[in-house]
């Protein structure tokens, strides 16, 4: 698998966040639901509009969602430098980390999912 390692400073990102349980496998089906309704909403134009730092285009973040349970807050997101927010989106500030980026091909979500 082609992959490459990165280190990113601290970054902004504004989007839409739904938290998932990843025990019963909600997140597998619920998350590319997600996808499906920022596209039709057109939230996802909405967010390329906002997407003004070096990362360019829509990303799906995973995070903690900080609970003792077994879910993960999802985000559609771009990444943003600023402070104003149109209504119902949301802003994360990510750490400074070392990234592993991962190549992934073909149909989505299968291969997102498989990868």
């Amino acid at each position: 698998m082609n992959h490459k390692m990165i280190e990113k400073d601290p970054f902004q990102v504004v989007g839409v966040k739904r938290t998932f349980s990843s025990s019963n496998g909600e997140h597998v089906t619920g998350i590319p639901k997600l996808w499906e309704e920022v596209h039709q909403d057109g939230t996802i134009d909405l967010l390329l509009t906002l997407n003004n730092g070096s990362l360019k285009g829509v990303l799906g973040v995973c995070a903690s969602s900080g609970d003792a349970e077994q879910t993960i807050d999802y985000w559609i997101a771009v990444e943003h430098n600023g402070d104003a927010l149109p209504d119902g989106l949301a802003k994360f500030e990510i750490p400074s980390s070392k990234w592993v980026v991962f190549e992934v091909r073909g149909p989505m979500p299968e291969a997102m999912q498989k990868a």
